[in-house]
């Protein structure tokens, strides 16, 4: 029987969003077993928007905590895992996990992809993270049009995010639209 990786940080509630008391050390350790396992599992990046939207609205409230990890974004989430005695709580802020993210994957050759934004942003997200991960193996990019998919395009995009062979796919289409 296999047994799955799991997190080792420790959730704590924020409204209503379990975030994670985290540091970027632990999130490398995480991947690297999840990559060697090749298991899905996905990471939410949340502040206090994110909190509030999960508050308001319960199917983002269930995204957030079935998130394998929650990263606490926003320094007031940052500040309210500290004062609930959680020191080893580090703030993590979205584009910084995605830079960070991006150098472990060239130092261990692993491949990724980006889904969301317009077209111009993903190209000039890629320019920039080129110029830190020269090597970086990015195999998959698509922008979505903004509106709701049809099943069959949903299809499609699954099989060819499938097929690309990414280690690591960010998908970034904003609050609430990602988590759902």
């Amino acid at each position: 029987l296999l047994k799955m990786p799991e997190n080792k940080s420790k959730k704590v509630r924020i409204i209503s969003v379990d975030v994670n008391a985290i540091s970027m050390d632990m999130i490398y350790e995480t991947l690297k077993e999840w990559i060697k396992l090749i298991v899905g599992k996905y990471i939410c990046v949340t502040g206090a928007h994110g909190c509030i939207e999960s508050y308001d609205e319960k199917k983002i409230q269930v995204a957030h905590n079935n998130a394998d990890i929650v990263v606490p974004d926003g320094r007031p989430v940052f500040w309210m895992l500290r004062l609930l005695g959680n020191q080893e709580a580090q703030h993590i802020r979205g584009f910084d996990l995605i830079g960070d993210i991006c150098n472990f994957c060239e130092k261990n050759n692993y491949t990724i992809g980006f889904y969301g934004g317009e077209e111009n942003v993903i190209k000039n997200l890629v320019s920039k993270l080129k110029i830190n991960s020269p090597n970086l193996n990015i195999k998959y990019l698509f922008s979505p049009p903004f509106r709701n998919l049809q099943n069959s395009e949903k299809e499609i995009i699954i099989n060819d995010i499938n097929s690309s062979g990414v280690n690591i796919l960010f998908v970034s289409l904003g609050c609430p639209k990602q988590e759902l």
